[in-house]
């Protein structure tokens, strides 16, 4: 066990993984991406605000009121249409505006744990190895393989479990008889 412990330290002193020293640029990533969705979903409601307000003459701020109501799918009923044409763009903008600010409210969630899961990633490998960990990885008692040392560090970034290992290594038992 020292011996490893000798070995890890040493190399772990010696950066040989890019790792930057803080984490400023995944936040302005997802803030970035955040923003970015958020902004397609108000250029979405200003274009279905404007053909509303052609369609039925109403003023801009009548017509942004309809499309927000619309597009949250609050819709009061409080505005009337007078013609079919609107009928048909409202139907269509409805549906649409479900699927668009689904879509895009994925984006904005997915920004914030793909910026978790980089963060959490980085600072396991800027982590030094401590002795507990070495002996959790150590599976077969013979010291740390670099299969154990990949799945040790998979396991604690929390993108494996033993439960998605186990049935591949008896797979791999069965096959390698």
């Amino acid at each position: 066990l020292e011996k490893l412990w000798d070995a890890a330290e040493e190399r772990s002193s010696s950066k040989s993984v890019e790792i930057p020293d803080n984490d400023d640029d995944l936040d302005a990533a997802a803030l970035e991406k955040q923003l970015r969705a958020l902004g397609i979903i108000v250029l979405f409601m200003l274009g279905g605000a404007a053909t509303m307000s052609r369609l039925e003459g109403w003023s801009f701020a009548s017509s942004l009121y309809w499309a927000f109501q619309t597009t949250t799918t609050v819709g009061y009923g409080d505005l009337e249409f007078t013609r079919g044409s609107s009928y048909i763009f409202c139907a269509l903008f409805g549906v649409l505006s479900v699927v668009v600010v689904t879509m895009l409210m994925s984006h904005i969630a997915s920004a914030s744990t793909e910026r978790l899961r980089e963060k959490n990633r980085r600072e396991l490998l800027r982590r030094r190895l401590d002795p507990q960990m070495i002996i959790d990885m150590d599976k077969d008692g013979d010291g740390v393989s670099q299969e154990e040392f990949v799945i040790g560090m998979l396991a604690a970034l929390g993108t494996i479990t033993q439960d998605d290992i186990d049935p591949w290594m008896r797979r791999f038992r069965e096959l390698d008889k």
